[in-house]
């Protein structure tokens, strides 16, 4: 069992502190101000704009994955699979059909791309990210030892996200209590662990 004690304070004061940094804040906005001038994802080149945004602010690293897929096939896939209605009602397992689709294990960018149109357009916080610094680092904030887990490899991004919920719960940070609380441990988590 970890040492630490996690509370709503401590992620709202992390969050504000990404909002401030002079790189990841605007940035941040960024994000924000390209998926609300084009919020829906029904052209492929309206998609294609905001899947190289979300890449290249958020390092996912799309171009190592070149020789199994393209910009083009993976915009397709997202105007093809009713991704506005799904991500407007926090349709979860939408993370793991775009990664079906695209035969390629995309966890990271199809949990950004999934989290980022939830929060943005909806105000909602159904989608925790999932990236290399919450592989890393996500057991220093378990309550008790990390389930051995294959979210990634088993394209099962349902129970990370069931899982990242029930974590919360147990630090009594609720989703009745903090309404963007995946948002806010995500950034909390990121931002403390960013450069180890």
């Amino acid at each position: 069992m970890n040492n630490i004690v996690l509370a709503s304070k401590d992620l709202h004061e992390v969050h504000n502190d990404v909002l401030s940094d002079d790189k990841y804040g605007k940035e941040y906005r960024l994000i924000e101000d390209v998926l609300k001038k084009y919020p829906n994802n029904k052209t492929i080149e309206d998609v294609a704009c905001k899947i190289a945004v979300i890449d290249f602010t958020n390092s996912t690293n799309l171009r190592l994955y070149k020789n199994k897929i393209n910009l083009y096939t993976l915009a397709k896939i997202i105007t093809s699979i009713d991704f506005d209605a799904r991500v407007a009602k926090g349709d979860v397992s939408l993370v793991s059909d775009i990664i079906k689709e695209c035969h390629v294990k995309l966890f990271s960018f199809a949990s950004k791309y999934c989290c980022y149109h939830n929060t943005f357009l909806y105000n909602r916080d159904d989608y925790s990210i999932y990236d290399s610094v919450v592989k890393k680092h996500l057991p220093e904030y378990a309550t008790e030892k990390l389930p051995a887990s294959k979210w990634r490899k088993n394209f099962n991004y349902e129970t990370f996200n069931q899982y990242i919920g029930d974590l919360l719960d147990e630090y009594g940070i609720t989703a009745a209590t903090e309404p963007q609380r995946r948002r806010l441990f995500d950034h909390y988590v990121w931002y403390k662990n960013r450069n180890k």
